[in-house]
This record gives structure tokens, C-alpha cells and sequence, in this order.
């Protein structure tokens, strides 16, 4: 797995939070030992830059414990990307001020909450914090332990490539910030969209990728954008061509738009950026998505 160095310092977190305790040293969990740690969803982490994770159990007499991981990945787009994966919950205001650097807002912490499980997104960490059982007093040790963490986080801005999607691209249509996610690794993607068992898109930790389900009124299915930024024009013209070979078959050469099973497909690359529309109502509004967005 490639990761580059993280340079946020490890999150110091306090002795107690309310009625709970923690252990005096965290359990740390790398790339090796993150399957043994979690059945089944360590995929998601390692599909992004993951560098390591660390888990602490508070603990209390006559109550369920609280788990706090805290995933330290490669820069702040990979630990966004986890967040963005699922918006629902509460939001949770955290405190703290935006910063303007180099022309964009970079936000403090963000975190989400529900059911006694709040997420959070600051720099390059993602933190989980569960109250096993939740009350009122639980509730409050998770919020506590949130704003603790968060203050010791680097602002930072969502990755630039969702920029590119505009939230009102033609009449009619919209895209809520909540129905974009960034992402890196196919299997993430089929989480979202189903493509297929294999890598088709060439996806690794070296590209990056924004999926955006778009509203229409009466629509159904939702026509899905999907951004891919390779590393260079060859790589992105690479899995343009396989993409085009294995989920649109009968596509003659020359097209770029045809019809499937779920709506109407549809592709365009510049340079090292491909687009693909999924599940459009017809072709001339295909067309006019994919020229309303600019690479």
C-alpha cells in the first residue's frame, strides 16, 4: 500500500469523559493487522490511504463502554472521503472558526451524529466515537471526547475535484452536497454503484474519484455522475477503453453515449479526467450533463 507520511500529531485524549475511563495506552492497528481488528470493513479503510488507527474502550462500572477509533490516513482528502460516504445523522457544531488559505475555505472539524455513534472528519484524521448503549450521560461523553479531538485537528478544505461538480447543472436537476462522496478504491465505488466484480476503472490509491447522485423530479432510477482523476491522460484514456469494452459492449467506436438496462451511459476525457454518466433519462440530456460540467 503507498501512504504518504501523515504529520498530524497523535490525538491526546483525556483520562476520563464523564463516567468512563480510558486505558492508559491505545490499541494501534496498521494495514497488516486492521482485518484481524474488523470482519469484512477493513476494505474500505485500506481503499483509501490508510496509515494507522487508533482504538481506545472507555470504560465504566454498571455502564457500556465507549469505543473511540481514531484513523490517522495520508492527507485530509482520504479522511474526508470516509466521512462523505454516508451524511445522514445529526449535525454537530464543534466550535471553532473557517480558515481562508490559498483562496479556499478550509472548515474546522466536522462531525455527524445518531443512534449513540458520532463520525467526525478534521485534517487528515477520521475518528468514530460509540457509545454502546445511549443515554443522556453517554451522549455527553461522546460529544465531550468529539470537541477534545476536534480542537486538536488542522483545518482543512474537502478535496478540490468536488469543486467540479456543480450543485444545479442543468434546469431541474440538483445535487445535494450530501449525495457526493470521494473515493478512491473500486470496491467503494460498487458500495455506491455497482459496476462490476472487477477493477474496470483502474482505480487505485493513485487516482481520485467524486460519485454525485443527482435529483430529478419524477425520475426513476437517479442519474449517478462519476469524476475520475488519473495520473496522467494515458492512464485515463486506458480505462476509458476497458471501462467502454466491459459495461458497454455493443457501444460502436466513435460513440459515447449509449443506452443500458438502467438508463442511458455516457463518457467523456480531457487530459488525465474522465466523466461518466449512469442512469440518465435519455440521450440529448445525457449530452447536455457532460457538457455542463467542466473537466
Amino acid at each position: 500500500m503507498i501512504a504518504a507520511p501523515v504529520s498530524q500529531a497523535a490525538v491526546q485524549l483525556p483520562a476520563r469523559a464523564g463516567l468512563w475511563a480510558r486505558p492508559a495506552q491505545a490499541r494501534t492497528i496498521t494495514a497488516d493487522s486492521i482485518f484481524a481488528y474488523m470482519d469484512g470493513a477493513g476494505e474500505l479503510y485500506i481503499g483509501y490511504r490508510f496509515d494507522r488507527l487508533e482504538v481506545y474502550e472507555y470504560t465504566a462500572a454498571n455502564e457500556y463502554d465507549i469505543l473511540v477509533e481514531i484513523y490517522y490516513m495520508a492527507a485530509p482528502e482520504d479522511a474526508f472521503g470516509l466521512l462523505s460516504l454516508d451524511w445522514g445523522g445529526e449535525v454537530v457544531d464543534l466550535g471553532d472558526t473557517l480558515a481562508l488559505e490559498a483562496g479556499r475555505y478550509r472548515t474546522p472539524a466536522r462531525a455527524l451524529y445518531g443512534s449513540g455513534l458520532l463520525r467526525l472528519w478534521g485534517g487528515a484524521v477520521y475518528a468514530r466515537i460509540m457509545a454502546y448503549n445511549e443515554t443522556e450521560c453517554s451522549r455527553s461523553a461522546v460529544l465531550y471526547l468529539a470537541a477534545v479531538i476536534a480542537r486538536q485537528l488542522q483545518p482543512a478544505a474537502a478535496p478540490e475535484l468536488l469543486d467540479r461538480i456543480p450543485e444545479h447543472p442543468l434546469p431541474g436537476c440538483r445535487i445535494p452536497r450530501e449525495n457526493v462522496s470521494f473515493l478512491r478504491s473500486y470496491l467503494v465505488l460498487n458500495s455506491l454503484y455497482y459496476l462490476s466484480e472487477e477493477n474496470i476503472l483502474n482505480l487505485n490509491l493513485d487516482c481520485a474519484a467524486v460519485m454525485a447522485k443527482c435529483q430529478l423530479d419524477g425520475q426513476s432510477p437517479q442519474p449517478w455522475i462519476l469524476l475520475l482523476q488519473y495520473p496522467d491522460a494515458l492512464k485515463a484514456d486506458a480505462a476509458r477503453q476497458r471501462f467502454s469494452d466491459v459495461f458497454l459492449p455493443e457501444m460502436q467506436d466513435g460513440e459515447h453515449v449509449c443506452p443500458t438496462e438502467e438508463g442511458w451511459c455516457g463518457f467523456r476525457v480531457e487530459e488525465s479526467m474522465l466523466m461518466i454518466i449512469f442512469s440518465a433519462p435519455d440521450q440529448a440530456w445525457t449530452e447536455k450533463l457532460m457538457n455542463s460540467i467542466s473537466l
